[in-house]
C-alpha cells in the first residue's frame, strides 16, 4: 500500500507498510469503542481470504453503554461488524472480507455522577 503523491515532494520515491500487529491493534480499538469496553479486553485476529482481510473480534459487551444503541445483541453484532469493516478500510486501507463477532459476557465500566 502506498500513500498518494506529496505536495512538493514529486521527487521522492517509497512506500508505506502497514503492519498485522498495527491492524490488529486498531481492529481491537474500534470494537472498544463501538461496544464500549476497554481496548484492553478486546481481542482480534488476523487472517486472509482470498486477497482480502479476515477479521475476528472477541469481546464482552457493555450493556449499559449498548443500552443507548438499540436492537438485540444479533443486531449490535451486525452493526459492529459494518463499524469494523468501514473503519478497518478508512484508516488502513485494507478491503475487509470477513468479520467474525464473539461476544464474551458482560463488562460493566464504572461511570463517576457528578
Amino acid at each position: 500500500m502506498s500513500a498518494g503523491p506529496v505536495e512538493g515532494a514529486s521527487d521522492l520515491r517509497g512506500r508505506t507498510v502497514i503492519r498485522p500487529q498495527a491492524i490488529r491493534r486498531v481492529a481491537e480499538a474500534i470494537t472498544a469503542e463501538a461496544v464500549g469496553v476497554r481496548v484492553g479486553s478486546v481481542h482480534a485476529d488476523l487472517g486472509d481470504r482470498k486477497g482480502r482481510l479476515a477479521v475476528s473480534v472477541t469481546t464482552p459487551v457493555d450493556l449499559v453503554a449498548a443500552g443507548t444503541r438499540s436492537g438485540t445483541l444479533v443486531q449490535r453484532a451486525g452493526s459492529l461488524v459494518d463499524e469494523v469493516t468501514t473503519g478497518l478500510r478508512s484508516l488502513t486501507g485494507r478491503t475487509v472480507g470477513e468479520v467474525l463477532v464473539q461476544f464474551t459476557g458482560i463488562e460493566v465500566q464504572e461511570r463517576r455522577v457528578r
